[in-house]
């Protein structure tokens, strides 16, 4: 499975240049599948496969351009929870049947002299204080463009905590507590089963996919939730800004809510879209679906929340997704 970066920082900032009418028909577009998919970027550090050409580098260039790779291991003693501080950068943790922790950190500076993107490269630091990583990245500008990538295969069963600033985060696979807080990037939370607090605030965003745990998801521009089963084993909050969109199995069963702020701001294309009722509350549109008490509340501060199927997806999704849009 694969998780693309590229396309999510395109979405979010093709979102902030949109005029209203552009924006309201992308915000009432399905969740994309590729959203829910896991790839790590490519690093510089990282060795071109066999045959293959040489990755493009799509961002600004810079004349001198250096990186460096730094590898370590941490035992469980020394890190009994996973707890990391990081800014201006990609961080990516993934839970594995394993014991240990491999920590990969691909750290890369450009700059208009070779003095200048080494002195730059050389403040790209991965410290450990107690029981916290803390990865510090210079902050760039139109003359340098220092930036940071850390990898961290994991424990499943080990609890992650991460604060980041300007850092794009992803997680998968973690069988313990999860929590994530960010500001001005992208949190993607995949294959999870424990606990999941996820805030990205400042422009943003948030997707989730998984099938049970107790999760809050809040996000100052839009959530991207997928949901594979039809049982979802759990409860699930997702509050955002602008739009949630949702995507459902066929079947699914689980009850749920979704609150917007007016009727037309409930976008409905599942195959159980009969099936649910409208109320009024507090002076917003409630839309509910099932019986019993919702397991899984959806919430638009200000836009739309959209319920699609994974079977009724329209055609131009997979276009979409070839094009990484």
């Amino acid at each position: 499975m694969s998780l693309q970066w590229p396309a999510a920082l395109l979405a979010l900032l093709g979102l902030s240049s949109c005029v209203p009418n552009a924006q309201r028909q992308y915000e009432m577009q399905p969740a994309l599948p590729f959203l829910f998919q896991w790839k790590s970027p490519r690093m510089h550090c990282d060795p071109i496969p066999p045959g293959a050409r040489a990755y493009p580098d799509v961002r600004p260039s810079t004349p001198n351009n250096v990186h460096r790779l730094d590898e370590l291991v941490l035992s469980r003693q020394q890190l009994p929870e996973l707890s990391l501080s990081v800014q201006s950068s990609l961080t990516s943790i993934e839970g594995g049947d394993r014991s240990d922790y491999s920590v990969r950190l691909c750290a890369e500076a450009g700059a208009q002299t070779e003095a200048e993107a080494n002195r730059l490269l050389e403040q790209i630091k991965l410290t450990a204080e107690g029981n916290t990583l803390t990865l510090v990245t210079p902050q760039g500008s139109a003359q340098s463009r220092p930036s940071a990538h850390l990898r961290v295969q994991a424990p499943a069963d080990v609890p992650v905590t991460i604060n980041g600033t300007y850092a794009a985060l992803a997680v998968r696979g973690i069988n313990a507590p999860v929590k994530l807080t960010t500001t001005h990037a992208r949190i993607t939370v995949l294959d999870t089963t424990g606990d999941v607090e996820a805030t990205a605030s400042e422009f943003g965003i948030v997707d989730f996919s998984g099938s049970r745990g107790h999760v809050r998801l809040q996000a100052a521009t839009e959530i991207n939730i997928n949901i594979p089963v039809q049982h979802f084993d759990g409860t699930l909050e997702a509050v955002a800004e602008r739009p949630v969109r949702v995507l459902l199995p066929p079947g699914f069963a689980s009850p749920f809510e979704a609150v917007v702020k007016l009727q037309r701001d409930f976008v409905c294309r599942a195959n159980i879209c009969g099936e649910i009722k409208r109320t009024k509350r507090d002076g917003q549109v409630l839309f509910t679906f099932g019986s019993g008490e919702p397991l899984l509340r959806f919430r638009s501060l200000s836009g739309p929340v959209v319920i699609d199927s994974t079977d009724r997806l329209p055609a131009h999704t997979d276009a979409h997704q070839a094009r990484g849009l």
